[in-house]
């Protein structure tokens, strides 16, 4: 017998393809629409973002990933953390979307230096308001209008560098920390110096346009970049993704004890089970006779059939 064409299945897989498609239609224009600024995260990929350093350091080898905590999560297991901070992104973005989340506190800060005390290794690329505990030195803008900053050491950071560009005018004034050594500068300062703090060390720089989609394959902005983080003692390479408002932590599903995500499991396994049941045909569809009235004959006998049993 032919079997009638599914109707009510083929409407209900196209309402949910259409659904798929205008879900990814409308995230496609919010994103479009979203207004742009520079936020020197790896996860952008436009001018103003560090997506281009990221994927460098994963065509090159290196173990790189992304830390969405706050700094007192830091551990062992990250040797470098590539921190670019930004205030003007962060005013920005709670403006547009009203997540402040990625403001640095004291308390962060202090975090901050007692992991590089332990023996990690910070890059922090400052956007100028930075606390000066980390950046040990005053930053000044040097007035030029263009970065033509050349090694002024011989170090591993600067192996392979030449010069280095970009628009940025920021500069590490000179002699302001004994400790503070310039590794990368011109007359005016240096955009790029060190110092130890306990067991590790803190790498200021201080522009942060250096290593940006746009400007890192200018000059000798990649070999920097790459160098910056091939330094580190152990561990994999990180960036702070947290100060762009990338926050990761402990899901409700972590902290439900194991009885309980073992019933939740079966409920769910139950729940799938009931759907696939009534969902699909496991048979051919019964159908009830055409003449389903009972003659009066039928009537006497199933009747006589009754009182002979009593």
């Amino acid at each position: 017998m032919k079997q009638p064409f599914p109707w009510a299945e083929t409407i209900i897989l196209s309402l949910a393809v259409a659904s798929l498609l205008l879900i990814t239609y409308a995230n496609a224009r919010r994103q479009a629409q979203a207004p742009r600024y520079d936020t020197f995260s790896s996860y952008d990929a436009h001018s103003g973002g560090y997506r281009a350093w990221y994927e460098l350091l994963q065509r090159e080898g290196i173990p790189v990933t992304r830390f969405e905590r706050r700094p007192a999560f830091l551990d062992d297991s990250v040797g470098t953390l590539i921190a670019s901070a930004n205030t003007t992104e962060m005013i920005l973005r709670g403006q547009a979307t009203g997540d402040v989340t990625g403001s640095l506190q004291a308390i962060d800060i202090e975090n901050l230096k007692r992991w590089v005390q332990a023996g990690g290794r910070l890059v922090w690329v400052s956007d100028g308001s930075s606390d000066e505990s980390l950046v040990q030195t005053s930053l000044i803008n040097s007035g030029q209008q263009r970065d033509d900053s050349v090694p002024l050491a011989h170090a591993p950071l600067t192996q392979g560098v030449t010069s280095v560009s970009s628009p940025g005018q920021r500069r590490a004034a000179y002699g302001a920390n004994a400790r503070l050594q310039p590794l990368i500068g011109d007359g005016s300062g240096a955009v790029v110096a060190d110092y130890p703090l306990g067991k590790g060390r803190i790498i200021v720089v201080t522009d942060q346009n250096l290593f940006d989609n746009k400007h890192i394959a200018a000059a000798g902005n990649a070999q920097l970049a790459l160098n910056l983080a091939t330094g580190g003692p152990r561990g994999s390479v990180s960036f702070f993704e947290w100060v762009h408002g990338y926050a990761a932590g402990g899901s409700w599903w972590t902290i439900l004890p194991i009885p309980v995500r073992a019933a939740v499991i079966v409920v769910l396994a139950a729940c799938l089970l009931l759907l696939v049941g009534t969902a699909l045909r496991f048979g051919p569809t019964a159908r009830l006779p055409e003449d389903a009235e009972r003659t009066s004959a039928e009537y006497l006998s199933s009747m006589a059939q009754l009182l002979a049993r009593g």
